[in-house]
């Protein structure tokens, strides 16, 4: 035995697959004349064991391949979360403090005028009587709805007249003496030609008072007055004013 595996040369597999002495077709062909039948029954056997082996290693790379495909994607699909149902809306948190107010802008364009507003009350219309001391015929001064008034210096007089019926007269002032007097004077029916005195004093002094005259129609005329005497403007003035303007 140690005779036979000494006189047994060995061949790599290089040279059993690249040696262009020993084709395929020769090697399992019958042996030579004259040579080792064992020496050839070797080699046949070392290459069969070459092809199983080369087989083997063929059939688990792509045992190995087929493995790897379903292998990588089933980690990738047990990476992948499930999502869970949505949960509850949490409360709503608190408002944030207010900012500081911004800078007032620009004035905006001028609006359309409005509508006229309803005509307002008539004035007052100044009424004045103004006579020289020598002055003794009664002068009428103002003319009203209703009435006149008129006046004389000498001797002096003031007086409102009814120039219509019926109508309603009330007259209230003071006497300005050393101690003030006041007077009223009034009447519910006052006919045309009937008199009412402003000056109800017999001496000179000053006087004011107000005279309020209300006529059928309902018209009312209000008269504020004052009487002097002795003034830069006339030995006997009456002024004032009357209200509404006729």
């Amino acid at each position: 035995m140690a005779s036979f595996a000494h006189s047994t040369p060995e061949v790599s597999r290089a040279q059993l697959f690249l040696a262009p002495s020993l084709p395929v077709r020769k090697i399992w062909a019958s042996p030579p004349k004259g040579g080792k039948p064992v020496k050839a029954v070797a080699v046949r056997l070392s290459l069969l064991a070459v092809g199983i082996l080369v087989g083997i290693l063929i059939g688990a790379a792509a045992g190995s391949g087929a493995d790897q495909g379903p292998t990588v994607k089933r980690k990738t699909e047990a990476k992948k979360p499930l999502r869970g149902p949505r949960g509850p809306r949490g409360p709503r948190g608190r408002r944030g403090y207010r900012g500081p107010r911004g800078f007032t802008g620009p004035m905006g364009p001028t609006g359309p005028a409005g509508k006229d507003g309803e005509a307002g009350a008539s004035g007052a219309t100044k009424a004045v009587y103004r006579a020289a001391a020598d002055s003794a015929t009664l002068q009428t001064y103002f003319t009203g709805q209703g009435f006149v008034l008129e006046a004389a210096c000498n001797p002096f007089q003031a007086r409102l007249r009814s120039t219509a019926n019926d109508g309603l007269v009330v007259l209230s002032g003071m006497d300005h003496q050393a101690t003030p007097v006041p007077f009223v004077a009034s009447d519910a029916d006052f006919d045309n030609g009937e008199v009412v005195n402003l000056y109800p004093a017999a001496a000179k002094r000053e006087v004011t008072g107000t005279l309020v005259l209300t006529t059928p129609s309902a018209a009312v005329s209000t008269y504020v007055y004052a009487i002097d005497f002795d003034t830069v403007a006339g030995a006997c003035v009456v002024g004032g004013t009357i209200s509404p303007a006729p």
